[in-house]
């Protein structure tokens, strides 16, 4: 565990807690890994047809900021071009833990 991932695991740890689970039990780790998608428009449609969140946001957006919000991701997914593939990286938090 590194410094930087401290402060969310034991956040996530307390709230596990509180809601019934061991927290001697849990194991977090992060993981870097790499979304492999087929082109640098996909990043965006991921989020906007599938990402909740994300989703909910954009869909109040106006056509013109949304299609500059478009831009703009594509513009940074093409930074993670290898041999003719977007790979992006990714920052992944495994949890397991216990129920009491």
């Amino acid at each position: 565990m590194t410094a930087r991932t401290a402060p969310f695991r034991e956040g996530c740890r307390k709230i596990l807690e509180e809601v019934g689970f061991d927290g001697s039990s849990l194991r977090f780790q992060s993981k870097m890994v790499e979304w492999k998608i087929p082109s640098a428009g996909y990043f965006f449609e991921a989020e906007r047809d599938a990402g909740v969140r994300t989703a909910g946001l954009l869909a109040r957006q106006s056509p013109a900021r949304r299609k500059a919000i478009s831009q703009a991701i594509e513009e940074g997914v093409r930074h993670y071009t290898q041999a003719g593939e977007f790979s992006v990286p990714m920052a992944a938090n495994l949890v397991t833990i216990s129920k009491l």
